[in-house]
């Protein structure tokens, strides 16, 4: 994300703030002002999801304030707050449940037009900005604004259940309202024992939910060069997430690897939300047997001068260590007739079946072909021998294998 669609994803968040505390107050002034023990209770919700809000936006400013003694900053600050604030909440419906819905007596509701007019209204904003902000979260890729968007929903929900409160009330039927307040300490209930959940979680740095590791484990599979994920762990603090990968790589040089490792970390930060940092550790691919793959004239071992126009293609298997020949087999070329794309098609079949080294005659090093077999990590070598003999003499390769020939029906 860059910083302009940065700053305006905190722009919308910080409206849904103030959104927030403008409901909280007008509700909390109505449930003053007409009694209702249900008003009360949504007003007890809505505070919920604004301590929580301003939590969030707190926690960023003041956690990624690291220091010496914080260095990796005080992510879990957020984390502190957000189970205290589950506590709390959690104890504000058990009081409301105790004295409004059991002890208490109950009182006429008043101002009951008036605070249906004003609930009505309040669920137009609501609405209205949850589509101004699902827009925006659309045309940024925000999951979080998009998220908010959704939660408010519940918010309209909240006002329709208290709609049809004070217009039972309106009809003499008093015991709606108690019924209604309780089906919102149930939702208080759920909201206290969300955050208190999340926060015990990140707080014991326990690892994030399983669709957040997948997601992360296909974007670094995504890299061709990529063969396997040894380990993958990753952990809230706070906002953010922390992320550890082992993958075992088919890439011998060194800078080439360490390149990759960070295309990977920014590859993950850019599909998967709140990763603030990413370590990924990388082993070279270790195999028992190498297979080198050879483009040649003719059976008799002739190497061509072409790539993807060569008639047949040498399959060599070695051992790694060794050196020895193991296995030789000349397959025909599924390719060579295409009209276009011959190499193409060559380099991603060559890529699928795990070879190890192109030996080629023709330069295919700045050609798509050449791209697509080292970005896989299969290196492409240039040789100047004229035959398969002569390569395996140079290169000193102890013949103990059998030799097949695969003709294409």
């Amino acid at each position: 994300m860059t910083e302009g669609e940065s700053s305006k994803s905190s722009q919308i968040a910080l409206y849904s703030v103030l959104l927030n505390v403008g409901v909280t107050i007008t509700k909390a002034t109505l449930a003053l002002a007409t009694g209702s023990a249900a008003v009360l209770a949504d007003t007890i919700h809505g505070l919920s999801d604004l301590v929580a809000s301003l939590a969030v936006w707190l926690g960023i400013k003041i956690s990624r304030l690291n220091s010496r003694e914080f260095p990796f900053g005080l992510y879990k600050l957020e984390n502190l707050v957000e189970m205290g604030t589950g506590f709390l909440i959690l104890f504000a419906g058990y009081e409301i449940l105790r004295h409004m819905v059991f002890r208490h007596k109950g009182r006429e509701i008043t101002y009951i037009p008036q605070a249906m007019v004003l609930l009505v209204f309040l669920s137009v904003i609501i609405y209205l900005f949850v589509r101004y902000e699902k827009a925006w979260a659309q045309r940024l890729n925000s999951p979080a604004l998009m998220a908010d968007a959704e939660h408010w929903k519940a918010d309209i929900l909240s006002n329709g259940i208290l709609v049809v409160s004070f217009l039972g009330s309106s009809m003499g039927i008093q015991a709606i309202d108690r019924i209604a307040a309780a089906l919102i300490v149930v939702f208080i209930v759920e909201a206290a024992w969300k955050l208190l959940r999340n926060s015990i979680k990140s707080l014991l740095d326990a690892s994030v939910d399983y669709s957040t590791l997948d997601k992360i484990s296909r974007v670094v599979l995504a890299f061709p060069k990529v063969k396997r994920i040894k380990n993958i762990a990753a952990r809230s603090s706070g906002p953010c997430i922390f992320a550890h990968v082992e993958v075992v790589i088919k890439e011998k040089d060194l800078k080439r690897a360490h390149d990759l490792t960070e295309e990977m970390e920014e590859a993950v930060k850019k599909a998967v939300p709140h990763v603030e940092k990413i370590f990924i550790h990388y082993e070279p691919e270790e195999k028992k047997e190498e297979i080198w793959v050879i483009p040649l004239e003719g059976k008799e071992g002739t190497i061509s001068s072409y790539f993807g126009r060569a008639p047949y293609l040498a399959f060599l298997t070695l051992h790694s260590t060794t050196g020895k020949l193991l296995e030789t087999k000349i397959e025909e070329n599924p390719f060579r007739y295409l009209e276009k794309g011959r190499g193409v098609h060559l380099a991603e079949m060559l890529v699928e079946r795990g070879v190890d080294k192109v030996l080629v005659k023709e330069d295919i090093g700045h050609k798509g072909p050449g791209f697509i077999l080292r970005n896989a990590g299969t290196e492409v070598i240039t040789t100047h021998a004229r035959s398969l003999k002569e390569i395996l003499e140079q290169k000193e390769v102890k013949d103990g294998g059998k030799t097949e020939t695969h003709q294409k029906a």
